[in-house]
């Protein structure tokens, strides 16, 4: 950042930290931000930092005059063989930080020995790092570079064969590394169905709160028209949510739980909406005891469980809606 000026970097320390984490170090895109800093002297670091901020717009903002981040990219890309444009592309824009070689293959499409001698290839080009055995890890930029250069159909189907090849692995030996960017990218990429399914699959695996979190939010957005679904999805997220503030000590631990509402037993006027909503919810009136059938036990009273707990009471008194009919 020197060519940027030692005053601007001493007015904005924050700010030039928050450049060079946003070109993830690498000194050509460090290069560029500095020679537009140096040319425009009323921006601050933060200034252009926060244009960097959006993944859409990043490899645009790191352009100036004759240098730009993406023209370097596209001349070593267009260098690679036809095997390797695809492998880099597809296994490239893998969500994660880092993924192993069988999920690259998996993700583009070819069976695992290509897969090997094309990484190697892409690590010999300085295009992938491998920072470990069977493990592989892409710069920011080049993900992002990986990312543009998918079709939306290609990045869809790419998202699909990677949680397919999640679902019937046996449990305890899923690669869950990433797994909440793999199904924010499921939920991004239209695939909800592949999602809700994997969710089901590997929850019992995942023990950190926070990774729970992201899960069960993204199975809450994979639910769509599906309320029960949602419901179950939220109560979760709510009881994640509750876990991370304990870890995180933001949260202090709840020592009783707030009672759920109980109408009156003679009055029949907060039954009517109840019923409505059960019924909008496709709540089968005739069961009798729908609130242990539907989402298990429930444990949190947090603002999230809110909800859900409206949608249970709702679903509790719907079988009265026969004889409050009847004596109105």
């Amino acid at each position: 950042m020197r060519v940027a000026g030692a005053d601007t970097v001493r007015r904005d320390p924050d700010g030039a930290r928050a450049l060079v984490a946003a070109c993830a170090g690498l000194p050509l895109a460090v290069l560029i931000v500095a020679g537009r800093l140096r040319a425009r002297p009323q921006w601050t670091p933060s200034a252009l930092a926060e244009r960097l901020a959006g993944e859409h717009r990043r490899l645009d903002e790191l352009r100036q005059g004759d240098l730009a981040i993406r023209s370097t990219f596209q001349a070593a890309y267009a260098e690679l063989s036809e095997v390797d444009r695809l492998v880099f592309r597809r296994a490239g824009s893998h969500p994660g930080q880092v993924f192993t070689l069988a999920a690259a293959a998996a993700r583009a499409g070819v069976d695992v020995p290509q897969a090997e001698a094309a990484m190697d290839r892409l690590v010999d080009a300085f295009l992938v790092e491998s920072p470990g055995p069977d493990r592989f890890h892409l710069h920011d930029l080049l993900r992002l570079f990986a990312t543009e250069t998918l079709t939306a159909q290609e990045h869809a189907d790419a998202s699909q064969r990677l949680l397919t090849w999640l679902l019937p692995r046996p449990a305890g030996t899923r690669d869950i590394a990433g797994l909440p960017a793999v199904l924010a990218e499921g939920v991004g990429t239209g695939r909800h169905q592949a999602v809700t399914a994997l969710v089901d699959a590997v929850h019992g695996d995942v023990t950190d709160p926070f990774d729970r979190l992201a899960m069960w939010t993204a199975a809450a957005e994979a639910a769509g028209g599906d309320r029960l679904a949602r419901a179950r999805a939220l109560r979760w997220v709510s009881h994640s949510l509750t876990i991370a503030g304990r870890s995180s000590g933001r949260c202090p631990r709840r020592t009783r739980r707030s009672p759920s509402p109980r109408p009156p037993a003679t009055s029949g006027r907060p039954r009517r909406p109840c019923a409505a909503a059960a019924r909008r919810c496709g709540t089968c009136t005739a069961s009798p005891s729908p609130k242990r059938r539907c989402c298990g036990p429930w444990t949190c009273s947090s603002r999230w469980a809110a909800s859900t707990r409206r949608l249970r009471y709702a679903r509790r008194w719907a079988p009265c809606t026969t004889t409050s009919g009847a004596t109105n």
